[in-house]
């Protein structure tokens, strides 16, 4: 696989990160200190290669008029142009891209052609004409010419977003979704694989390098209660193709549903889908508990839920040297028992199926239990801690800070909350 690497600034609760995955990586911090948004973000990065031959179709869209555009706003501020105007023109073309977007920008450089003053203002000094001309590298001589050219821009990136759209669906590049949920853009975001550069919000220019690895990411977070729309996930039929719809991604699986698990975990039972079936709705798995008795996924307790999503991608072969897990807190709702055999399992995937994981975790045994049986079966490197740390200077903003192998720091901070119960006596008085 490759190495791959996140820098990230100024993106909610994160001041700064510069995570590298290991084979076994942990992100760990108080609540709210931005381990679900690295998690979700590296889920992002490598779904969005899953459809890299897409996005970079509809990138090389961008990547026509883009010199030309940021040149157009350079020939604006210099001559003081409302900056409104120039902002109706880039900000749809590098944020959106939709052919309502591309029709707004076509109508703001009309509106700009007509405007006489901005016509000569542009024409009186050549010296705008030339700047324009060695950022945007053409030879045009004057204002009437640069809006031409901005016009020919766009009506090319309109004809190339219909056709991709007619080819690929509306989808969008990768750093127009850098921010899922639609999350403010961060101030800085960087991503490599190796020595690779892949994306960086200060060079949009950059050309997309070719596909890296892993191939393919998988989410998985424990929420609070599980929604409808939760247990209508499951095996569907995609044409002649069996599919597996989860965590908001679908994933193409090559064994037949009857496959029988492989128990990856440790539960007292394993998960089956009910048989003759070619659709299976999530809330339709059955647990098979070790003496036989059979419950609804729908009735098993919450642990039991918890890891089902586990044991059955294992059983569709989902969890292999080209996946990426990314596991949110997987300790939620488990004993302290099951976070220990949950972390065994999870470093055994890693030595024995080459999966790479990463997990988010505050839980002291679940942290512990992946450093010690990381020590015992993985090699020097191949897993790695970060800790989240208040940043200075910014409220609310936390600096991601690389321990390597070590969970010393962690702990100080878990003793923290164990001082503060001894400060109290017996009466809950301070």
């Amino acid at each position: 696989m490759g190495g791959l690497r996140v820098h990230l600034e100024g993106y909610r609760a994160i001041a700064k990160a510069d995570i590298a995955l290991a084979e076994l990586t942990v992100l760990t911090g108080v609540n709210a200190s931005g381990k679900s948004t690295l998690a979700r973000l590296f889920h992002h990065v490598v779904e969005f290669n899953r459809n890299f031959e897409a996005f970079a179709s509809l990138a090389a869209i961008m990547a026509e008029g883009f010199p030309a555009i940021r040149a157009f706003g350079e020939l604006t501020d210099s001559i003081g142009v409302d900056k409104r105007g120039f902002a109706s023109i880039t900000m749809p073309l590098l944020h959106r891209c939709s052919g309502a977007d591309i029709k707004c920008a076509q109508e703001a450089v009309e509106t700009l052609a007509s405007n006489e003053d901005f016509l000569q203002r542009v024409n009186k000094d050549s010296r705008i004409v030339e700047a324009f001309n060695r950022t945007a590298k053409t030879e045009v001589r004057n204002a009437e010419e640069i809006v031409s050219l901005l016009r020919e821009k766009l009506a090319t990136a309109q004809d190339r977003l219909a056709t991709y759209l007619r080819r690929e669906g509306n989808a969008y590049p990768f750093w127009m979704r850098v921010a899922p949920d639609n999350w403010r853009e961060p101030q800085r975001l960087q991503v490599w694989d190796g020595d690779t550069p892949i994306f960086d919000t200060n060079n949009l220019e950059a050309s997309i390098p070719e596909i890296y690895s892993p191939k393919r990411s998988i989410y998985i977070r424990q929420e609070l209660g599980a929604f409808p729309s939760v247990y209508e996930q499951g095996i569907r039929m995609d044409g002649e193709v069996r599919v597996l719809e989860f965590g908001g991604a679908r994933y193409p699986l090559k064994e037949p549903l009857g496959w029988m698990p492989t128990e990856v975990a440790f539960m007292d039972g394993h998960f089956e889908a009910p048989p003759n079936k070619d659709s299976v709705g999530w809330g339709e798995w059955r647990y098979v508990r070790k003496d036989g008795a059979t419950f609804r996924y729908a009735d098993c307790a919450e642990g039991i839920k918890a890891l089902a999503p586990l044991q059955v991608l294992d059983s569709y072969g989902l969890l292999d040297s080209n996946t990426l897990l990314i596991l949110d807190e997987p300790e939620v709702h488990l004993h302290p028992q099951w976070i220990v055999k949950c972390a065994e399992a999870l470093v055994n995937l890693v030595a024995e199926r080459r999966v790479r994981v990463l997990v988010a975790s505050h839980s002291p045994y679940m942290i512990q239990a992946l450093q010690r049986f990381a020590a015992q079966a993985l090699g020097k490197g191949q897993f790695r801690f970060y800790l989240a740390e208040e940043a200075q200077g910014v409220p609310f903003g936390y600096t991601y800070r690389d321990l390597g192998e070590k969970i010393g720091p962690i702990f100080k901070t878990f003793n923290v909350a164990l001082n503060r119960i001894a400060s109290y006596d017996a009466s809950g008085e301070a």
